[in-house]
């Protein structure tokens, strides 16, 4: 069962009772209409086929009603041209979840076509 933020878990026949991942998830989705960027998050580009991106912060929606605050540090991310003609990048955050990527780092990556709407990976720009 959750419990307001600030009020200690307490044990209940042996069962921790009190706020969970999820409730703080559910909490977040109610805050923000829409998933997007909040703060900073530039992208640049560099000749190198490098896209660098500033400090921010995000919200993403893993799951209908579930969102998450995510911290983007300052980093690049780099991709290799195409083997014939042009092509869309898409630059995105992707916040892993350690019971599928096995751990909780947020990474920069360049996608080749959108991300879905729901999932953990959020585009920032395209080039």
């Amino acid at each position: 069962m959750a419990t307001g933020f600030g009020i200690d878990p307490y044990y209940s026949s042996g069962v921790l009772k009190g706020t969970t991942s999820r409730d703080i998830r559910k909490v977040v989705d109610g805050m923000y209409d829409n998933q997007g960027i909040l703060r900073g998050c530039k992208v640049t580009t560099a000749s190198t086929l490098q896209y660098n991106v500033g400090a921010g912060a995000l919200v993403k929606e893993l799951v209908d009603g579930e969102a998450v605050l995510v911290p983007v540090y300052s980093g690049s991310v780099s991709t290799t041209p195409p083997t014939s003609g042009s092509r869309m990048d898409h630059i995105c955050v992707r916040q892993n979840r350690p019971e599928v990527e096995g751990n909780s780092d947020v990474v920069l990556v360049v996608l080749n076509s959108h991300p879905p709407v729901f999932g953990n990976t959020l585009c920032i720009a395209e080039y």
